[in-house]
């Protein structure tokens, strides 16, 4: 099988009515993230019903700008578990040095929202049930990409609500 990526639309908004019926459940349930001043430039999605009922979604996002990348329903600051393992990989774009990512990354991991900086291209592992984010881009001197892999043919997401 060869398809084509597909630019995924924002978060319902500008959604044409084949769209909107496509993403309906996670629209209905409040799934899809609300985009902030770090989230992706573009992003592409493909899901199990893309890939041919694959076990698998992922995306493949560039990014340019700093800030947090989003936030959940209500008073959740994006902190989010999955039903499924999931891997976040934090890419450069230099051609001429595949170790420079061109940006600095902050994520909150576990129970404690643990946090964690780093500078270099990398993989952050987040199996099943696992609490992680916000993601926070705190600045960009090159734009970078990005890839989530979800083993899972439907990416499913339960927001945690903040304490504060």
């Amino acid at each position: 099988m060869i398809k084509p990526l597909a630019l995924l639309p924002d978060a319902g908004e500008n959604m044409s009515p084949e769209e909107k019926a496509k993403y309906e459940d996670d629209l209905k349930e409040g799934n899809i993230m609300h985009p902030g001043p770090g989230s992706a430039d573009k992003l592409f999605w493909m899901t199990g019903a893309d890939l041919e009922g694959m076990e698998m979604s992922f995306t493949w996002e560039f990014h340019k700008k700093p800030g947090i990348w989003h936030r959940g329903p209500g008073k959740s600051d994006g902190a989010h578990v999955h039903p499924h393992d999931e891997v976040l990989v934090f890419a450069g774009t230099d051609p001429r040095d595949i170790n420079y990512l061109g940006a600095e990354i902050s994520i909150d991991m576990g129970k404690e929202g643990e946090r964690y900086v780093f500078d270099k291209p990398t993989a952050v592992v987040c199996p099943t049930g696992t609490p992680h984010a916000p993601i926070i881009t705190r600045y960009v001197d090159r734009p970078f990409a990005f890839f989530n892999i979800s083993l899972a043919g439907k990416y499913k997401i339960t927001y945690m609500q903040c304490s504060y």
